[in-house]
């Protein structure tokens, strides 16, 4: 592809920074955190779109090998991705993914069971990938992601920590508020798709993305879910990603849910060549949240 967004006068200590990757069918997204530079780096890569039927929605799925190639190609024409970070994570953008209940996470067989069960036909080949835990009393997250961009990922780059957008935004969400988000629902809208959240005690009760080409289509899939949900009038529905569409549909999801409200980030806005999505920002909000605990900082083993 030949086009370099990143380089050594961006990234002067990579040995000290932590990368984040952010992998969809379209784009790769990089995000440097140097923990004595106040913002991160953020830059978006043009892929080549892939070339096997795909979801839509900015989802990889198997058979993406015309992808793999785009994304080497983009790794290898901005060569300081292959300096030696100190951790590296990977968010794959794969519709492949099961929450396990935590009554059965200790069963590895068990686990092993629910989440091939979670999956069509078409990810049978693929490679399974167990997330981070939430917490001891969170659904454990586990996706399925094509072998060839994982074994190239796993090549590439060391130790790399793999997470999906849904588990990051889960994640990021339930530290949002003190008071617990018991009862309460996030909607995080993106090109051609709306991800919702819903949650209880002990953590996500509810992840799935749904395509969603117009703010009538987005309002559909978050009230259908509430209502099979049996989310009241009162349960809190926190609205985030793409403004324009929070815009259109804010006013006609408060004729029928008593809060609707946006969940802005936090002001540590990364400079970049393009918006960061939500996602992305969120995980590298709480890498830096924890940049001077790092016994809070997760392992990227």
């Amino acid at each position: 592809m030949g086009k370099c967004v990143i380089d050594k006068e961006n990234v002067v200590a990579p040995g000290r920074c932590h990368l984040i990757l952010d992998v969809d069918e379209t784009r790769l997204g990089v995000t440097v955190i140097d923990p004595i530079v106040s913002d991160p780096l953020w830059r978006s890569i043009e892929l080549t779109p892939a070339l096997s039927p795909s979801r839509g929605a900015g989802f990889v799925e198997s058979g993406s090998e015309a992808l793999v190639k785009s994304l080497e190609e983009a790794v290898y024409d901005n060569p300081v991705l292959l300096s030696g970070f100190s951790s590296v994570e990977v968010i794959l953008h794969t519709p492949w993914f099961a929450m396990v209940p935590p009554e059965i996470s200790a069963d590895a067989e068990m686990r092993m069971t629910v989440a091939e069960a979670s999956v069509p036909e078409e990810a049978a080949d693929a490679t399974m990938i167990e997330l981070p835990p939430l917490s001891a009393e969170a659904p454990d997250f586990v996706m399925y992601a094509d072998t060839r961009l994982v074994d190239f990922l796993r090549r590439t780059f060391a130790n790399p920590m793999f997470r999906h957008p849904l588990e990051v935004m889960c994640r990021y969400f339930m530290g949002t508020d003190p008071l617990g988000v018991s009862g309460k629902m996030l909607a995080r809208f993106a090109p051609r798709r709306v991800d919702l959240m819903a949650f209880g005690n002990s953590g996500p009760v509810f992840a799935n993305s749904f395509e969603c080409m117009s703010p009538v289509d987005a309002v559909y899939f978050i009230l259908a879910v509430r209502e099979w949900l049996d989310i009241g009038v009162n349960g809190e529905l926190l609205l985030a990603g793409d403004a324009a569409m929070r815009e259109a549909v804010t006013p006609v999801l408060r004729k029928y849910i008593g809060f609707a409200m946006p969940l802005p980030l936090p002001s540590r806005v990364a400079s970049g060549n393009v918006a960061m999505p939500f996602h992305a920002e969120a995980l590298a909000v709480m890498y830096m949240k924890n940049i001077n605990n790092p016994a809070d900082r997760p392992s990227c083993e």
